[in-house]
């Protein structure tokens, strides 16, 4: 069933491709469904867009593995890497970004390698930790509270990951 829902999604994103977006190249990002004890989903509405909620995420940089790219993340984001890793999704999904950040950034979008973890009882969030502060505040939600939460051009990756990370972990996730 995951491998089908997989399919799908593959073959819908390969429809939507423009020879435009296909010469340019994706960004490698890292994003991460931080659970809780309960199987709640760490969720951070964003500093510089009041309202908008999201994943702890972050690009990969040039010679870092992927996991060490996710260790960094959540430092720099939530400041705090005490979680236990319960699965990967790999290969890594893609979606495109929207026009105007096409143009700023030189990507045709992301591809992200997501990561499902369950924080450790001693962590603390703090988002204070980093020079650059991405997030404002956090809520933990169910998944089906996570899928009306989140909006805007990532919503569908996100939602294909949490479907093949429930998938592959049933009861894990709330």
């Amino acid at each position: 069933m995951a491998k089908a829902g997989k399919l799908n999604y593959l073959v819908n994103w390969n429809k939507s491709l423009t020879p435009n977006l296909l010469s340019m190249r994706y960004r490698k990002n890292v994003a991460a469904f931080i659970i809780n004890n309960n199987g709640e989903i760490l969720t951070c509405e964003r500093c510089d867009y009041p309202g908008c909620w999201q994943l702890p995420q972050g690009g990969i940089d040039e010679g870092e593995s992927v996991e060490d790219a996710l260790w960094r993340e959540l430092m720099e984001e939530i400041g705090t890497n005490s979680a236990q890793i319960l699965d990967a999704l790999i290969p890594p999904l893609r979606y495109d970004w929207p026009d105007e950040i096409r143009k700023i950034r030189g990507f045709a979008g992301q591809e992200q390698f997501f990561y499902l973890l369950r924080l450790n009882d001693e962590a603390e969030i703090d988002f204070c930790t980093h020079d650059t502060q991405e997030f404002r505040s956090y809520q933990w939600l169910n998944s089906t509270e996570f899928a009306v939460t989140i909006s805007g051009f990532k919503k569908d990756n996100y939602l294909m990951a949490m479907k093949m990370l429930t998938e592959r972990n049933p009861g894990v996730l709330a």
